[in-house]
């Protein structure tokens, strides 16, 4: 049995706004943001005032302490102060450790966050690894290029040949400007 389908008729209403409605709705629109940016500035004084509470009740708990609590208080305030500058020192220097690692294994301070490592050995392995892996990706880049770009004829090598495998980046891009390679 087949069925037939007939297309359906669409009929667009369009509403006219006339300009009463247009006053109602602008109306609408501008008490919704007036009570968004209120709720805004009431977040914000809320803030303020809790923060000025914290520091109030602080300042009332100092009040009622003893003497000796009050050092108490105050040693331990200390203690946490120092444990936060020892933090950030030992990670300064962690970090300092690294970009010197990497300087002297000829890699840009901008792959330090590819640096893992909390000790001096750590990092010293991190850079010697990661300065493998370049060099590898970067050989192997250039092999591919080399094989894509450079078909020989009859059996001759490619202008150029040389083993790539004992260059460095240098010396291969001295023989390009050369013309002795092509990459």
């Amino acid at each position: 049995m087949e069925v037939e389908s007939t297309p359906e008729e669409t009929t667009e209403e369009t509403q006219v706004i006339t300009p009463e409605m247009y006053n109602t709705l602008q109306a609408q629109f501008d008490q919704i943001k007036a009570s968004q940016a209120g709720s805004d500035k009431n977040y914000q004084k809320a803030s303020k005032a809790l923060a000025e509470s914290k520091a109030e009740n602080e300042r009332l708990a100092k009040e009622k302490m003893t003497a000796e609590e009050q050092s108490k208080y105050n040693l331990e305030q200390d203690k946490a102060e120092i444990a936060e500058s020892k933090r950030e020192l030992a990670e300064a220097t962690l970090r300092l450790t690294k970009i010197k690692a990497m300087d002297a294994a000829g890699i840009s301070a901008k792959y330090e966050d590819n640096i893992l490592g909390s000790t001096d050995d750590e990092i010293e392995n991190a850079v010697l690894k990661f300065k493998k892996n370049k060099e590898e990706d970067r050989q192997n880049a250039f092999k591919d290029h080399l094989a894509k770009s450079h078909k020989p004829g009859s059996g001759d090598p490619p202008k150029g040949s040389v083993d790539q495998d004992s260059l460095t980046d240098t010396e291969m891009i001295a023989l390009a400007e050369k013309g002795e390679l092509d990459f």
